[in-house]
């Protein structure tokens, strides 16, 4: 997921490889400064740090410059061929590997883990939570930190909405244009991009993605939380409560 596992991107791989110049608009830097804060305001600051659907690992490689230890997990290939790129031609050392959040064994415990950019909104079933929640559990110390964000259904009406945006990564720019199609009666959404990636003005590739992803209540993630082994901390609502951010720790 990033955990974003469409067919259309598991048959072409575009939307991964072309995922960084997408998103080239994102400040990683800061969010990353946002982590370190709060990581390092706890009365036990974590070391050791598991990003779960960490994508092409832009927080991973900033936060294990920062000294932290971290390994990223995500489920596409591709995502994870670029990390490891990254991090072999930036002399970073993060480690990478190709596993659902959903059903992964790492072998090994970690002080915190995070999932950002909705990625558990991917989880579109109380069964995909539960088993996520539970996986994430098995890997984190008593007390470990679980950081994520999500969609969230208080701010969310039903409808169509559209829109577009434009990034650019030194020469290359993505056009991507955007419908998000809500129902509130089940919390689920359906995101369908269309990208165009161009090298200076010829068109290199475009391509379409359909990402399915639920909405949720805060009193929804504290009932699963709870049941799965976290203790919850805070839940913040932003964006015009459309958006969601929640902090838990392992009991």
């Amino acid at each position: 997921m990033s955990d974003r596992q469409q067919p259309e991107e598991q048959s072409s791989g575009l939307y991964g490889r072309y995922y960084d110049t997408i998103y080239s608009w994102r400040d990683y830097e800061d969010t990353c400064k946002t982590l370190d804060t709060l990581f390092r305001n706890r009365s036990k600051p974590p070391r050791s740090l598991l990003d779960l659907g960490c994508g092409t690992g832009s927080h991973a490689l900033l936060l294990a410059q920062r000294g932290y230890f971290v390994v990223g997990i995500d489920s596409s290939k591709e995502m994870i061929r670029q990390a490891r790129e990254k991090a072999k031609c930036e002399h970073i050392d993060a480690h990478f590997v190709v596993a659902d959040m959903r059903r992964f064994h790492l072998h090994r415990t970690f002080d915190a883990a995070f999932s950002l950019f909705a990625t558990f909104s991917y989880l579109t079933t109380d069964k995909d939570v539960a088993d996520t929640l539970s996986r994430v559990r098995s890997h984190l110390v008593p007390g470990g930190l679980l950081i994520f964000d999500a969609w969230s259904s208080l701010g969310s009406e039903t409808g169509i909405k559209q829109g577009y945006r434009v990034a650019e990564e030194g020469e290359r720019r993505a056009i991507v244009f955007s419908e998000t199609e809500t129902s509130t009666a089940t919390h689920q959404a359906a995101l369908r991009l269309h990208c165009l990636i161009l090298d200076k003005n010829r068109v290199l590739n475009q391509f379409r993605e359909t990402h399915a992803l639920r909405l949720f209540a805060p009193d929804e993630i504290e009932q699963h939380l709870e049941a799965n082994g976290f203790r919850t901390l805070e839940i913040q609502l932003r964006n015009q409560n459309r958006n969601m951010d929640v902090a838990a720790e392992a009991i």
